[in-house]
């Protein structure tokens, strides 16, 4: 919930009577929010039960509490309610009643198609490991890292001040890109 506040800033909602509200950035319409439904026009607040970055714009310019518009299960009362039964032990199983039924085994594991992912899903702005490889260049240093600019100019966009350095770089067709990136980087040799 604390990133979808932070978010909320970016947003400004307008009330459009009867607990809806118009969230806009700039001068384009964002979302539609209905706070006595409990929707947003982008359904992430439809689908997990915890406001989103819209909903929370126009909770925040309600001046009301975010933690009042949270689903239920999701507090420790509703979690202690469902497991508050109690659970009867059973026997060993060489004590069960024996049936002539036949017996219930579980089902075959079956190879799914297409190769298996092996690596995790990545966060946004978190830096792909295949962005930066060592190669072998026998002209110069034995081992030396080059990159893709353009990958590092995808994944670094969210900082200015190394974007602008990455352009002028990629039109001088310099060697360093940025000592704040790691070591030497240059453009992947053709």
């Amino acid at each position: 919930m604390e990133l979808q506040a932070q978010h909320s800033g970016q947003f400004v909602a307008h009330w459009g009577g009867e607990g809806h509200y118009q969230i806009n950035r700039g001068s384009i319409a964002y979302a539609v929010v209905d706070l006595d439904q409990r929707t947003c026009t982008c359904r992430r607040w439809n689908l997990t039960g915890i406001p989103c970055s819209h909903s929370m714009a126009a909770i925040y310019s309600k001046r009301d509490d975010p933690t009042k518009y949270v689903d239920k299960w999701y507090f420790k009362d509703t979690y202690k309610k469902c497991y508050s039964s109690v659970l009867h032990g059973i026997r060993m199983e060489e004590l069960w009643f024996k049936t002539n039924m036949p017996l219930l085994l579980p089902p075959k594991d079956v190879k799914q198609a297409g190769r298996p992912r092996k690596l995790r899903i990545k966060e946004i702005g978190e830096i792909p490991p295949n962005v930066l490889t060592q190669e072998h260049d026998k002209a110069n240093d034995p081992f030396e890292w080059f990159c893709n600019v353009t990958d590092v100019l995808n994944t670094l966009r969210f900082d200015p001040d190394i974007v602008e350095r990455i352009r002028a770089v990629q039109q001088s067709n310099q060697a360093p890109i940025s000592k704040s990136i790691g070591s030497k980087i240059k453009k992947k040799p053709n």
